[in-house]
């Protein structure tokens, strides 16, 4: 199926690379562009059909053809731009390169077998694409059993999820979705470690990028449903293409440029809400880039706000405030600034942030970023071109910790700082440039093979707890991986100094569709044995009877309480229809600004409200789920009223009740 998703995009991807060609002459960017072209025709697609209710694979297949037709009635025209080569390719960089990438796509097959959904794509990252899939239009989910704002979050990267799901409903490659996003920034780090105008990347921008993509969180969510590190690269990359800018041999590539760097800027402002708190890294890159350019301002926040501004636009439509919930400048909101602070994820002592970031980035990190926002003040006196950007891109590192642990709520979460990790490695790898040349490349190595090791030890420690049926994977995932890294080495070292452009093609064609191939394995492996690997999260492990229980069941709508995982009872294959049935009666899947009153007080105190449980009525609860057709309610715990109306409630007979999740059959009288 993953195959045959690729190839039912291929209009797309087609039509965003004959694009591509047109607006960089080298390989390295053509891939870069054609990725993000295909991601604003993702993104518009998904906007365009899910207004009119026909996301779904025939409009979509419709809209991809009319889009590569019109693309080629506009591009025949204008020259295919004279392809220059990526100078110096070096043998070492390739293989560190080659190793990652095959680190990474092991990674990838392990999470798609074995490893339990990170907690919020079970809660809205893969739930939304999934509904928006189901029903074929643009909609919200309420999250009221935890923080409430998710149930108004920006979602452009949710929406690329939703295309990778659209033809058939399967999440193998959503559930990875992150992939091209880690290869983006790396990209982006890289070029931005690189000299201005130099046409190749020297090997202390590659092993920057190799240092940025081995930190274990990022290592981690490169193969994830998550949106963290897709959120941190679309940011760098526009950073990077603001940067190339600068040195467009004409005009019009110039604007070309800029528009997609606003366009990239505007999903990044669109991916979720703490995007806005980190906006004013924007501005001295912007600064550098376009100088007093007034119209080039006006090209750039133009198609920023083409498309970043959908998310607000509509929460203002819905509920006078473009940041619901939070209450702003006497805008409405369920909550306060001050609530959002009132957690457990917000570190408020600098010994706490010590702590914080000594673990999650260990020593030699911390070298890394100290380097990055420290050494390149050193030279300020210089007027070199990769000073100055080493300057910017240590203001931009320093900048970002700032807003992180200074304005988000919960800044207890070292994801969030991703994208000053970013630009922290990338001033490193320009300060190596200033020093003799062998010193940059011992201290680029030493980093680079320490940040290296530190992730891939985090990484196998839990590859080897992966339940493969009756392998022994804390000795066999170790060494397939380290079978990958080889391979892969040796596949980069051939690439940069053996292999034609002709045998290039053939062998990545080949990579391809192998990973693919394998990647439908490991999903085929996961949906038989979907119940011991879901319940391998240990906030699931005491709901393996009635996750069982789930599975058993044939295709069904289902109500949920207690818990925000509604991707959870989706079944193995995505087959169940699940829904949440206010305890007030209220409308199915009911918005929190529809059940509260414009009157309603905002709290000071806590983001996790329950407006249906003012009135809770049992009797109207009930009448709901017949009306809607429920089949099953699955209730997660004995803390919430559903699970007491459960046991009360005639119609409502019980199929499951071990553990922590229970399942009731609705049972109409």
């Amino acid at each position: 199926m993953s195959l045959a998703s690729v190839l039912f995009h291929s209009p797309a991807i087609v039509a965003a690379a004959l694009i591509a060609v047109r607006t960089s002459s080298r390989c390295s960017a053509r891939l870069r562009d054609t990725f993000l072209i295909t991601l604003f025709v993702w993104r518009a697609e998904h906007l365009l059909l899910g207004s009119i209710g026909e996301l779904n694979a025939l409009g979509i297949g419709i809209t991809h053809c009319a889009v590569l037709a019109a693309t080629w009635f506009l591009v025949r025209g204008h020259p295919v731009l004279t392809e220059v080569p990526e100078q110096q390719r070096t043998p070492p960089v390739s293989a560190v390169a080659g190793a990652w990438m095959a680190m990474a796509l092991g990674v990838a097959w392990l999470r798609s077998a074995a490893y339990p959904d990170p907690y919020d794509s079970l809660t809205y990252h893969l739930m939304l694409p999934a509904t928006w899939i189901s029903n074929g239009g643009l909609s919200l989910l309420p999250t009221y059993f935890g923080d409430i704002a998710p149930s108004y979050t920006p979602e452009s990267v949710e929406s690329c999820f939703a295309m990778l799901m659209a033809p058939f409903g399967d999440d193998a490659l959503a559930r990875i979705g992150q992939l091209p996003f880690a290869a983006l920034a790396g990209y982006s780090v890289a070029r931005l470690a690189s000299p201005d105008k130099d046409a190749h990347l020297g090997p202390n921008a590659a092993l920057a990028a190799v240092v940025f993509l081995t930190l274990p969180e990022v290592l981690d969510q490169s193969s994830s449903s998550m949106v963290d590190l897709a959120s941190a690269a679309l940011l760098l990359s526009s950073f990077e293409q603001l940067r190339r800018s600068a040195s467009c041999s004409t005009e019009r590539q110039r604007w070309i440029r800029i528009a997609l760097a606003g366009a990239t800027a505007g999903l990044f402002l669109s991916s979720r809400f703490t995007s806005l708190v980190f906006a004013p890294m924007f501005l001295l890159p912007l600064v550098m880039a376009l100088g007093t350019h007034t119209r080039r301002w006006t090209a750039f926040a133009g198609t920023s706000f083409l498309f970043g501004c959908y998310p607000y636009l509509r929460n203002w439509a819905l509920t006078g405030n473009p940041v619901y919930p939070v209450e702003v400048a006497g805008l409405p909101g369920l909550f306060t600034r001050e609530a959002t602070f009132a957690n457990r994820y917000h570190l408020r002592d600098l010994s706490a942030v010590w702590e914080l970031i000594s673990h999650r980035y260990g020593a030699v990190g911390l070298s890394v970023v100290a380097i990055g926002v420290f050494a390149p003040w050193a030279w300020i006196t210089r007027r070199s071109q990769d000073a100055r950007q080493a300057m910017a891109l240590s203001a931009c590192a320093a900048l970002g910790i700032a807003l992180h642990f200074g304005l988000i709520p919960y800044n207890a979460n070292s994801r969030f700082l991703f994208a000053a990790w970013g630009c922290a490695v990338a001033a490193t790898g320009l300060v190596a440039r200033m020093f003799p040349r062998a010193i940059p490349m011992l201290v680029a190595a030493v980093l680079g093979l320490a940040v290296a090791c530190f992730g891939v030890a985090d990484l196998l420690e839990r590859a080897s707890a992966a339940p493969f049926a009756s392998i022994d994977t804390s000795r066999v995932a170790p060494l397939a991986l380290a079978a990958l890294a080889l391979l892969g080495a040796a596949s980069g070292w051939a690439f940069a100094d053996r292999l034609s452009r002709r045998w290039q093609v053939i062998v990545l064609t080949v990579c391809l569709v192998g990973g693919v191939g394998a990647l439908d394995v490991a999903s085929h492996y996961r949906r038989s044995n979907w119940v011991n690997v879901v319940t391998r999260d240990l906030r699931f492990g005491d709901c393996r009877p009635g996750i069982a229980a789930i599975e058993r069941l044939d295709r069904a709508t289902i109500a949920y309480a207690g818990r925000n995982a509604p991707y959870l009872l989706r079944g193995s294959d995505g087959r169940h229809r699940v829904v949440f049935v206010p305890a007030d009666g209220s409308n199915l899947n009911a918005l929190p600004h529809e059940l509260t009153g414009d009157d309603s007080p905002a709290s000071t105190t806590r983001v996790q409200l329950m407006p249906d449980r003012t009135q809770p009525s049992q009797v109207k609860w009930w009448k709901r789920l017949l009306e809607e057709q429920v089949e099953y309610v699955a209730v997660f715990g004995p803390h919430v009223i559903e699970a007491q109306w459960a046991t009360n409630t005639p119609g409502l007979r019980a199929i499951e009740t071990r553990g922590g999740l229970a399942i009731y059959q609705v049972i109409p009288r």
